[in-house]
């Protein structure tokens, strides 16, 4: 596994916490603003589904030197949850919820970049 796999690893690991955070969600946070606009949106379970979903195919492609599909998923659904949260904030349903915009529109701007870098061959490392 080179250097690509490993931050698909990464990835996996973060979109299963999302994952993990939607499907068992604090009773405390239910009614958070964050919480019930994207319960309007969409039910709980289909976030951490979503999530999920991205995290494993990041896992299984993180062991693939064809990896691409993982990276698109992986950069696609921060920009999607960017979106949401500026949407969101454009709607005043989220105070602030443009600091989460900025935080996810710059992770997946982070992965989109990552995915453009070639792997280093193993004994230029």
């Amino acid at each position: 596994m080179g250097r690509r796999g490993l931050f698909l690893l990464f990835l996996a690991f973060l979109d299963t916490v999302s994952a993990v955070r939607f499907a068992w969600p604090s009773p405390d946070v239910l009614h958070t603003p964050a919480y019930v606009f994207l319960s309007a949106l969409a039910p709980l379970s289909f976030w951490a589904a979503l999530w999920a979903a991205v995290g494993a195919l990041c896992l299984v492609q993180a062991f693939k030197q064809r990896d691409a599909i993982a990276f698109g998923f992986a950069a696609a659904i921060k920009f999607l949850w960017s979106a949401i949260y500026l949407i969101a904030w454009v709607l005043d349903e989220v105070p602030q919820a443009y600091a989460s915009a900025a935080f996810w529109v710059f992770a997946g701007a982070v992965v989109h970049v990552i995915s453009t870098w070639p792997e280093i061959p193993k004994g230029d490392q």
